[in-house]
């Protein structure tokens, strides 16, 4: 690193660093410490007995688009891959485990392109992607169906769609050396596609079920078949459920049973769970929502799992598992969820979300994110909140307290709970403050109390500014005061000790994009520079690790947005994260200060409605530090920093103690040199290329504060300082009393 030679004497002035680093050095949203399945709908999947693992390949994104990545899960985490060597993007692929091989095999599917229809064979061993070829196989096809016979160690294809939309009935088997063509004729099913398929292995039997047929105007099969290896043969069966398309069907050993899951028909995503045992069918409840084009099969000591697919709510990402008497999440997660409300507690620094919205549905479970524990733990609670959305929520930086206030569920409230890590209570406060949804709620330390503004009420938006103390709400209207609204991003600003304010929606739906701050007395209206653009449903967070504010995300008029700001007292800043969370509005967030990042949670999209589920860290590859440099002559002298030195703060501040009092004093910063010894003393930025002086105050102390530029090249940059007072008896040359050295590392 180098600085800029210019020598500066006199007021704290603007420094800029040339720096001679890697600009990789930048922040980064991550998924946090589990890798999470992207949204995925028509994916091949297969379990790898041998290595453990849940395999999948391809399928379409949220977007719709097939991709060509490779994703496993170990029971923890999903790890995905792109190896060198791999099939093109394709969705409607199916794949099977071989065990006597130890490979997935992976069989058709469709590109992005219309009428692009594959009829290649790919084998997987954990690794490494190898295309097989045959004199012999089955033409090209999407949306069949393939399961491996187990007792007879093959595997086994039936239907699908060729390239020209002909539906077919073929019969095909695979046993690693060769593709067998069985049925091709009229035998058998009649010519289907996205129908369902499993292998029974207490009948030892591939069972066949549903799916669309090749007759014009017909309806969806609910037809039941078995192949034997031989021929197939139509099973009778009790109360057999309604015919569909795209459902899934898996066998689970631990019960003899067929399970059937999901699917459509006529344009309805259908949430019903069917078990099929001996012959008689029977119709569970509680399935885990909507959804086809998903993948289910067995996975030894989980059981029948289910994962992907698309729902109500737009493309899935969960994973779910049926555990014999009834599903969860695997691993557990808090749902895909929007308008939820997010905080911490003080004392455990644990994360706690409560409340929120979902394909029609509000939700008022109270989940925690234990420090260090990687997932989600649904609490079982006596008493709790009533079910809501877009209610306001806040915590109190000492008090092991959250303060939740408002929401709605279809109707807005006003009732007011405290959450102490273990229970909820409801406050009985004497005024209760006007019904509302879409306010925000944040804690004004210099005032000790919880601030919120304005939100919609039943039959309009309220102007108010409200407080409160822990036990009564004081309700303000000031004259001057920003503009009702609604869904707008509000947080505590430790820098200047007020509450900031942006944008918000107001009652014409239109997006907002200014800037206010409270106080703890009135509003001021902030002109910056440059600032975001109008957005409602944005999350705003303060980052205590690096002293400034980020805003991330919202809905535009135009949709939604995924863009990260910053505002550091002064100004808005936008960064460039390497990586970010799809865009998104209504997102739940806090300060999490286990892992020293701002954390993100849920939110949704709506053109196509996508409800997320995940929760996202903003990560710092390059922490800004101060560490000392050796010691110091004088007995007193010492030089210390506020913070650490991160690009685009409005004041980084040194301050210099322990020197005579009413005297000149002297801040020299320069590039990382070796130091020079004079007698006693050591001169650690011996350079002197930039320098800043200040008169000491009445109590032998001087304060230096300037700006560091917002430019993300400085990061990773070094510079080293040191302070000197004037003391006509001062140890160094009879003249000066220097302070120890401080090494300085830019950072985020």
């Amino acid at each position: 690193m180098s600085l800029t030679s210019a020598r500066h004497l006199g007021a704290p002035v603007a420094i800029s660093f040339l720096l001679a680093v890697s600009a990789g050095a930048q922040l980064r949203w991550s998924d946090g410490l589990r890798s999470t399945l992207e949204e995925v709908s028509g994916c091949a999947a297969a379990h790898d007995s041998a290595r453990g693992s849940l395999v999948l390949f391809g399928g379409r994104d949220a977007r719709g688009v097939a991709q060509d990545w490779t994703w496993q899960w170990n029971g923890v985490a999903w790890q995905p891959s792109y190896p060198a060597v791999r099939p093109v993007a394709r969705f409607s692929a199916r794949a099977v485990f071989d065990p006597v091989r130890n490979r997935v095999v992976l069989f058709g599917g469709e590109g992005n392109a219309t009428g692009l229809v594959y009829g290649d064979t790919w084998e997987f061993d954990g690794a490494t992607w190898t295309q097989r070829t045959f004199a012999t196989a089955p033409g090209a096809r999407t949306d069949h169906n393939l399961v491996w016979d187990a007792g007879r160690s093959r595997a086994v294809l039936h239907g699908g769609t060729d390239p020209t939309g002909r539906v077919l009935g073929d019969t095909w088997e695979y046993d690693g050396v060769s593709w067998i063509p069985r049925i091709t004729g009229s035998s058998g099913p009649q010519e289907r596609t996205r129908h369902a398929m499993a292998y029974d292995a207490a009948r030892r039997r591939v069972v066949l079920y549903g799916g669309r047929s090749a007759t014009a105007g017909s309806p969806v099969a609910n037809d039941l078949w078995e192949w034997d290896g031989g021929s197939w043969t139509s099973r009778t069966t009790g109360n057999l459920p309604p015919g569909r398309f795209d459902a899934e069907l898996a066998y689970d050993p631990r019960s003899s049973t067929l399970h059937l899951y999901g699917g459509e028909i006529n344009v309805t995503r259908l949430d019903e769970h069917w078990e099929l045992q001996g012959s008689q069918w029977t119709q569970r409840t509680n399935p885990p929502g909507r959804r086809a084009g998903h993948r289910m099969l067995y996975v030894p000591n989980e059981g029948v799992c289910a994962v992907g697919g698309f729902g109500d709510g737009g493309y899935r990402r969960d994973l779910v598992r049926w555990t014999g008497t009834r599903w969860m999440a695997w691993p557990a997660t808090t749902g895909s969820v929007s308008a939820a409300a997010l905080a911490r507690l003080s004392a455990t620094n644990e994360l706690v979300l409560f409340g929120g919205f979902s394909s029609g549905s509000f939700y008022g479970g109270t989940w925690i994110f234990e420090a260090g524990a990687d997932e989600w733990t649904l609490l079982s609670l006596a008493s709790t909140p009533s079910a809501r959305s877009k209610h306001a929520f806040a915590g109190h930086p000492t008090r092991n307290e959250l303060v939740l206030f408002g929401g709605t569920d279809g109707t807005p409230k006003n009732d007011t709970w405290i959450f102490n890590g273990t229970t909820w209570s409801q406050v009985n406060v004497p005024t209760l403050p006007g019904r509302r949804q879409g306010h925000a709620l944040a804690f004004h330390p210099p005032t000790q109390r919880y601030v919120s503004f304005s939100g919609r009420g039943s039959s309009g938006y309220w102007t108010d500014t409200l407080s409160f103390d822990g036990s009564t709400w004081t309700i303000a209207n000031p004259t001057f005061a920003p503009s009702a609204r609604t869904e707008y991003a509000l947080a505590y600003d430790a820098t200047i000790s007020e509450i900031l304010l942006f944008g918000g929606a107001d009652a014409s739906g239109a997006r907002l994009d200014d800037t206010w701050s409270w106080n703890g007395m009135r509003w001021i209206h902030r002109v910056s520079p440059q600032r975001p653009p109008a957005r409602s449903g944005a999350s705003l967070t303060w980052d205590e690790r690096r002293s400034r504010l980020v805003l991330f995300g919202g809905s535009s008029a135009s949709g939604e947005l995924g863009d990260t700001w910053e505002w550091n007292g002064a100004n808005w800043l936008q960064r460039q994260p390497a990586s970010a969370p799809s865009p998104r509005s209504l997102h739940a967030a806090t300060y999490d200060a286990v892992r020293g990042a701002v954390a993100i949670h849920g939110g949704q999209a709506f053109a196509p409605a996508v409800f997320y589920d995940t929760t996202h860290w903003l990560d710092v590859t390059q922490v800004a530090s101060v560490s000392e440099l050796g010691a110091t002559c004088s007995p007193t002298a010492r030089l210390t920093a506020d913070s650490g030195p991160c690009i685009g703060a409005s004041a980084f501040t040194l301050r210099l103690r322990g020197v005579t009092a009413a005297m000149p004093s002297l801040l020299v910063i320069d590039t990382p040199r070796p130091s020079i010894a004079i007698g006693s003393c050591t001169l650690y930025a011996p350079g002197f290329e930039v320098q800043i002086t200040q008169l000491v105050d009445p109590n032998g102390a001087a304060r230096f504060a300037f700006p560091i530029p917002f430019d993300p090249v400085l990061v990773g940059g070094v510079a080293h300082a040191q302070g000197f007072g004037l003391d006509p008896v001062g140890p160094l040359l009879g003249l000066l009393q220097p302070s120890q050295g401080l090494r300085l590392s830019i950072g985020e």
